[in-house]
């Protein structure tokens, strides 16, 4: 195809920066493969945790997994179905060669970074030189809110994400270059790409598509090419309904509404220092690691206000690229700020990003535009000292970025532990059934069904995710508890007919529970769709195929179509 072509005649043009981008970029993400273990970090063991129940239920055949067997001490939870999930499926290849849920965690941040880097510089060149393009995308990776995202809150769908906001970028211009159906195919999938690695991203990046769609369109105003983004963000929308619809609306069945960052965003956000002044603090001064950096880095708030002496040397272009990047640096630094909370009280799809300084993901975008932009001007106007420049900028980067890449108090456990002997279902209460209490005021599941009242033998036929199948002997009628925690979805059935479920009895709070009458009987418990899950499958399932078949089509051009359209109807 005409794009991955272009895309492979530029990484082989451009091949000596390119290495030299990877070499770099890498050299962040190096330090946990040194030690053994894991590094401490917020979300880290959590997100490890849950890749092994997502990989653990995929490899049992489920292409989209949705319930954690063997998370919140052994009582599941639909953790899976109401998280982000590509991270998980770039890193399942990995798992096929054997290597441990931590060691494919390392390789997955090592990617993340040279891919969010590499992909960067696609985009950037596609607007400017080689070695502009080169010193953008390493603004994109050496920033300190990537570092701390890594080592200090061990964040992997954000570190996921970084990689595909560049990738949408690409193609909406390639699709504003050459408007094919087949450029909406590959925008709307990398649209959803960012919404599946992390749906806050979606909400925290619109500023920077929206002005980026702006200055497309600006330059090339046609109503046609703007209904084919448009249309790209519908098909973005049924592409990930089988996420966003279950997230959105059976949350309700979680305890959600108490959840621990519910109302993070009155209390988060930070000050004008701690968005300046450079200080790290991973470590608190009791040698607890539980702080990260909100710093802009002293580089990056040089290079902004430098934006503004070199503006009147910038040709249109590059005044446009500036004029982005200096106005998505002042808003993500204020939507930062506390002194911005009445607007986060006034938005409303601002409080799903909890955490104000979460936009600092702009920021390191809005570096990025203008690092690539500033050096474009120096290339046109100062050439013969623009390299010697741009290796102090490098040097400067790596001085200022490097000495913090690397974690603190590693640890090294099992995947047996992640697996099987975490306590937590890695999200606290938020996506915890609203009939159950929290994991660790039950005590550790060891059998999967037991009999509450009656008596009766039990043969455990099959143990999987989503299928628990026994064959029971009721010598009296028995009340029995299978020790799942209950979500719309679960069913039982005895002897092919499904039973009414139980699921508030106060001695097994928020588990599936269920009578039988005496005899022999096949018992069958399983989680399938509900209503609104099949019909958000349905419409992904649909849209999917509307995509692939705009990939086959490939090279119909949207403007000319439309215009025959229009004529043929004259």
């Amino acid at each position: 195809m005409k794009i991955s072509r272009s895309i492979t005649n530029l990484f082989t043009k451009d091949k000596i920066l390119v290495i030299l981008l990877v070499v770099l970029s890498s050299a962040l993400a190096l330090d946990p493969f040194f030690h053994k273990g894991i590094f401490t970090a917020h979300d880290i063991e959590q997100n490890i945790a849950r890749f092994g129940a997502f990989q653990q239920s995929f490899f049992e055949g489920h292409l989209f997994p949705h319930w954690a067997k063997d998370l919140a001490q052994g009582y599941g939870g639909p953790i899976l179905m109401l998280s982000y999930s590509v991270p998980y499926y770039l890193a399942l290849p990995f798992r096929l060669f054997g290597l441990s849920l931590v060691d494919c965690i390392k390789i997955l941040n090592l990617l993340t970074l040279v891919g969010s880097a590499c992909l960067m510089y696609l985009f950037l060149r596609s607007h400017f030189h080689s070695f502009p393009s080169f010193l953008g995308s390493l603004f994109y990776v050496f920033a300190p809110y990537r570092i701390s995202n890594i080592y200090a809150r061990g964040s992997i769908p954000e570190n996921t994400a970084f990689v595909f906001v560049p990738l949408a970028a690409f193609f909406l211009f390639r699709y504003w270059s050459r408007p094919t159906v087949r450029s909406i195919a590959f925008l709307a999938f990398s649209f959803s790409l960012i919404i599946l690695s992390h749906p806050f991203f979606g909400i925290i990046t619109a500023p920077f598509f929206l002005g980026y769609i702006f200055y497309l369109f600006h330059r090339d105003k046609s109503w046609q090419k703007l209904g084919g983004v448009i249309l790209a963000v519908i098909l973005t929308v049924g592409l990930t309904a089988y996420f966003t619809l279950p997230l959105l609306i059976e949350s309700k069945y979680t305890h959600f509404d108490i959840g621990p960052f519910r109302t993070t965003y009155k209390t988060e956000g930070i000050n004008l220092s701690q968005l300046t002044l450079p200080q790290w603090s991973f470590v608190d001064r009791t040698g607890k690691i539980e702080h990260q950096t909100w710093q802009l880095g002293v580089l990056n708030i040089g290079i902004f206000l430098f934006s503004f002496f070199i503006l009147f040397l910038a040709s249109l272009k590059e005044k446009v690229f500036l004029g982005l990047g200096i106005f998505l640096f002042i808003l993500a630094s204020l939507l930062s700020l506390k002194i911005s909370l009445p607007l986060y009280e006034l938005i409303k799809p601002l409080q799903h990003v909890q955490f104000p300084w979460r936009f600092l993901a702009l920021n390191v975008i809005s570096l990025s535009l203008l690092g690539s932009a500033i050096f474009s001007i120096m290339e046109r106007k100062f050439k013969n000292h623009l390299y010697l420049l741009g290796i102090a900028i490098i040097f400067l980067l790596l001085i200022l970025n490097l000495p913090f890449a690397h974690g603190y108090n590693y640890q090294a456990k099992t995947d047996k532990y992640y697996l099987y002997e975490m306590v937590t279902n890695t999200e606290g209460p938020a996506t915890q059934p609203r009939w159950s209490a929290q994991p660790e005021t039950y005590t550790k599941k060891t059998k999967q069904i037991e009999i509450i009242e009656g008596d009766g033998k039990i043969r455990e036929i099959s143990i999987s995710s989503t299928l628990h199948t026994y064959e029971i002997e009721a010598n009296t009628p028995l009340y029995l508890v299978d020790n799942t925690f209950y979500f719309p979805g679960w069913r039982v059935k005895v002897d092919r007919k499904e039973v009414p479920i139980e699921f508030q009895n106060p001695s097994y709070r928020g588990l599936i529970t269920f009578k039988i009458s005496p005899g022999e009987h096949f018992i069958e418990v399983s989680f399938g769709n509900t209503k609104l899950r099949l019909l958000a499958k349905v419409i992904s399932g649909t849209t999917a195929i509307l995509v692939f078949f705009l990939i086959i089509l490939g090279e119909v051009n949207i403007p000319k179509l439309v215009s025959r359209l229009l004529h043929r109807d004259i």
